[in-house]
């Protein structure tokens, strides 16, 4: 599984260097986002849905690691 900084470079070059709280809040923002497109994209191409996937797991998977820290 792909981390989260390989993905998005927002996170990667900015978020990453602010406080636990900011990279949190950013982390449940994106998976807001990728869960409300998911939901108004389902129809369209399967490859579209697979990359909001793999961000979207990637997200949560950031939001654990920062959330047991």
């Amino acid at each position: 599984m792909k981390k989260l900084a390989e993905l998005d470079s927002l996170y990667r070059q900015t978020i990453s260097r602010l406080e636990k709280k900011e990279r949190i809040a950013y982390c449940e923002n994106l998976i807001d986002s990728v869960q409300n497109n998911l939901i108004k994209r389902r129809k369209d191409i399967k490859s579209i849905h697979d990359d909001f996937s793999v961000i979207l797991s990637a997200a949560q998977e950031e939001l654990k690691t920062l959330q047991k820290i």
